[in-house]
């Protein structure tokens, strides 16, 4: 609808809707719902976009950047590995999100999925979470046990005490000869 066919009734900002040129309805919102499907409809549309394989069933719809399967038949977007465990397993427990055991993203098999809770999927991962739990040693092969690990707590960053404490050895030595090259630091004490 063009500007001059608009009725002089409507607001600036109805205006301004209907000249984005997406569907909508300026009396009810922004965009309207989409069309209720009936549960056969939205099961037979799931199961159109699934490829069963030896191993998982692929989602082949849409997908969101990560990887994930997305749906859209509802108002909010749903995961389609969600939509597919509640199905045929039910609901997913309160606090608790779905692992891929077969790290495929795209995979809506319920026998691939567990619900675990954030942390412990963030550590089976691939993730850096994971890779930084996994080392039992610093870089240069201290180990990271009780006696010599540093946990800053504000950030929850791990630090081998043996390397932190020879980093700063070497930043006093370091202190120490530039200022006793510009004369502020004696080696001898002053008569």
């Amino acid at each position: 609808m063009t500007q001059a066919q608009m009725p002089e009734s409507q607001s600036i900002i109805e205006r301004q809707r209907c000249e984005c040129s997406l569907p909508h309805d300026t009396e009810k919102g922004w965009f309207p719902m989409r069309p209720k499907y009936t549960l056969e409809q939205q099961f037979a549309a799931f199961w159109a976009r699934v490829e069963k394989t030896e191993t998982c069933w692929l989602w082949r719809g849409t997908s969101i950047r990560n990887g994930y399967g997305q749906l859209s038949w509802h108002a909010p977007m749903r995961l389609a590995h969600r939509y597919a465990y509640e199905l045929l397993v039910g609901p997913i427990p309160e606090g608790l999100t779905l692992d891929h055991l077969c790290r495929v993203r795209h995979c809506v098999n319920p026998a691939h999925l567990e619900p675990v809770t954030n942390r412990v999927n963030l550590l089976r991962g691939e993730t850096f979470v994971a890779r930084e739990a996994a080392q039992t040693h610093c870089p240069q092969g201290h180990p990271y046990d009780l006696f010599n690990t540093y946990t800053q707590p504000s950030r929850r960053i791990r630090y081998c005490r043996e390397c932190r404490r020879a980093s700063v050895r070497k930043w006093r030595a370091a202190r120490k000869q530039a200022a006793s090259a510009q004369g502020l630091y004696s080696v001898h004490a002053r008569p």
